[in-house]
């Protein structure tokens, strides 16, 4: 349901940046603000005790831990970024701009949800994307510097430093308790 969500939100960007495109063509690409949160809420359903059934014998299982919820993660990354790749293509919004930031989110998702849940820190992340940079570029009608290509070597740092919080403590997804 939460995957369904995120590919209606990337062709609802892709709509509205048509739209705006026919138009003056004023307001930065809507697929690109987004795409960098958009594969949040799928990563958010891949280790939530509410979304998942089968949560229980996963977390039980000899697999269960940061393996697991990086397979998870990825098959929930396989859906949205070709969705989000295409839309970006129709609109001019080349994944080059949003694919580390996407990565980078990810990963700190992941390595957040260690501490406070999965679905807490996606949402937050999100959220804060959202009223940080989405809203501000929305209302100056720019483009946000953070996904400007200058910014790619500080995206790419931050995802090797959060790659290297998730490896070290790559046993807290497992137990019942990481399930919050």
């Amino acid at each position: 349901a939460r995957l369904a969500m995120t590919v209606l939100l990337v062709l609802a960007a892709l709509g509205l940046d048509l739209v705006d495109q026919q138009g003056r063509g004023e307001y930065p690409s809507l697929v690109l603000l987004f795409a960098p949160v958009a594969p949040l809420l799928g990563v958010a359903a891949v280790w939530s005790r509410r979304l998942d059934p089968s949560y229980e014998l996963a977390v039980a299982s000899p697999r269960a831990g940061l393996y697991l919820v990086l397979q998870r993660a990825t098959a929930a990354l396989l859906v949205v970024i070709p969705a989000l790749a295409a839309a970006g293509w129709a609109v001019g919004a080349s994944p080059a701009r949003w694919l580390l930031p996407c990565l980078a989110f990810t990963a700190g998702a992941l390595a957040l949800g260690e501490v406070v849940g999965l679905s807490r820190a996606a949402i937050g992340l999100a959220a804060g994307w959202v009223i940080g940079v989405v809203g501000p570029s929305l209302l100056t009608a720019t483009s946000p510097v953070l996904l400007a290509p200058g910014a790619l070597p500080a995206w790419a740092a931050l995802t090797v430093v959060v790659a290297i919080v998730l490896a070290l403590r790559r046993d807290a997804y497992t137990g019942l308790r990481s399930g919050r």
